[in-house]
Formats: C-alpha cells, sequence, structure tokens
C-alpha cells in the first residue's frame, strides 16, 4: 500500500481551516495518509490555539511536532525532509487552504517515484 505524508509547516498562524479541509479529505478515503504539523515555536497566543487543535483533533493520521525553540523555516523543512521515511512526503505552508478534491488530485498526480513534483497555490481573494 502506498503511504503519503502531508507536513503543513506552521508559524504564528491558525491551522485550523487547512486542517478541517483535509481531515474532511482523508476520512472520506481508504488510503494510508498522514497528516503532521510542524510549529516552529509560535508565539504565546498561537502556541495556545495549537493546544486546542490538538485536544480537538485526535484522530490517529494526525501527528504534532511543536518544536520549543524557534529555528527557521529552512531548518524546519531540513526536519520534515529527515523525518520522511517511506512512501510520499508532501509540504504545505500552513495558511493555504487546498482544494475541495486536493487529495483526490494527490493520489491520482504522484505516480512516478523518481519525480519530485511541485505545486502550485492560488491565492484567495482575501
Amino acid at each position: 500500500m502506498t503511504h503519503y505524508t502531508i507536513h503543513i509547516l506552521n508559524h504564528n498562524f491558525d491551522p485550523e481551516p487547512i486542517l478541517h479541509q483535509l481531515i474532511l479529505q482523508i476520512l472520506s478515503r481508504d488510503e494510508d495518509i498522514k497528516v503532521v504539523v510542524w510549529d516552529d515555536f509560535s508565539d504565546e497566543e498561537f502556541r495556545l490555539i495549537l493546544t486546542k487543535l490538538r485536544s480537538r483533533h485526535t484522530q490517529p493520521f494526525i501527528h504534532w511536532n511543536l518544536e520549543q525553540k524557534n529555528v527557521g523555516r529552512s531548518a524546519m523543512r531540513q526536519k520534515i525532509l529527515d523525518s520522511t521515511v517511506s512512501g510520499w512526503a508532501l509540504s504545505i505552508d500552513s495558511d493555504m487552504l487546498p482544494d475541495r478534491d486536493f487529495i483526490r488530485q494527490m493520489i491520482s498526480s504522484l505516480k512516478n517515484e523518481s519525480l519530485v513534483y511541485a505545486g502550485r497555490h492560488y491565492y484567495q481573494k482575501e
């Protein structure tokens, strides 16, 4: 079975919208899909939000890596790369909102393991 891990990089943002959309889509699928939230030691107000989200979203496919010090975007991306052991790894920033069929598109697009795929992001009007 193919494994998919969606890594969400976060700093000083509430990732609830992206988590909500991904959870809705993953629950309707049979594939092995994991979501990992990586927070680069956000400010206190956002750490409180993350704590609440963590206790609300207890699905077994959601994992949390909450740093205890700010290491920067580049170091966080390296941690994401180092953590991936098998399957497909996707990285998405927490301020993005995936399409309603993101998971379907992801699974149907990722076919050749010798390629590095790059996506695109269209900013919302707001």
